[in-house]
């Protein structure tokens, strides 16, 4: 009845659900202090048919973010992502992002573009931290790391490989 094995499926789930909790909150808080919020509307926008220009904070973070999700996503490719590197890597993506939202000097369409891919990118790695296992909640890292090679210019980006290259 007490069967440890029965009660892990129900840790996994409570995790997961901390871990969605956390970065909804996260969420919230830096809209409030980056001085303004977005909802829930905020579509993915290009600069007149150009990728959005960077400035060095957000191409440093990006950089961090990517390089960690290179290590996570090889992981997960071969079925040893851990639980414990896939909450690292959220913390590593809500630190990156909290600190670009610091000192962020995008133009206001550029900005809310940002956040859009922000928000499924935390939205994916805070999902991965609750199951290391979910294919979707890697994919959602994946496409939001994409989406921000094509919605803004940072030079030297190297995309992650496809699935299965």
């Amino acid at each position: 009845m007490n069967n440890p094995l029965t009660r892990r499926p129900v840790v996994i789930g409570l995790i997961a659900v901390a871990a969605v909790v956390v970065a909804a909150v996260g969420w919230k808080h830096l809209q409030e202090a980056h001085g303004h919020a977005h909802g829930d509307a905020a579509v993915l926008a290009l600069d007149n048919g150009q990728r959005w220009k960077t400035d060095a904070p957000q191409r440093a973070g990006m950089q961090q973010i990517r390089d960690a999700a290179a290590s996570v996503e090889a992981a997960f490719a071969r079925n040893e992502l851990s639980a414990e590197q896939a909450r690292a890597f959220s913390e590593k993506v809500n630190a990156s992002f909290g600190e670009m939202v610091r000192v962020c000097q995008l133009p206001p369409k550029a900005d809310a573009t940002f956040h859009a891919i922000m928000t499924q990118l935390m939205s994916g790695a805070a999902a991965l931290a609750g199951n290391p296992k979910s294919k979707e909640a890697m994919d959602a890292v994946t496409s939001a790391l994409r989406q921000y090679a094509e919605y803004f210019d940072h030079p030297g980006w190297n995309r992650l490989p496809e699935p299965g290259v």
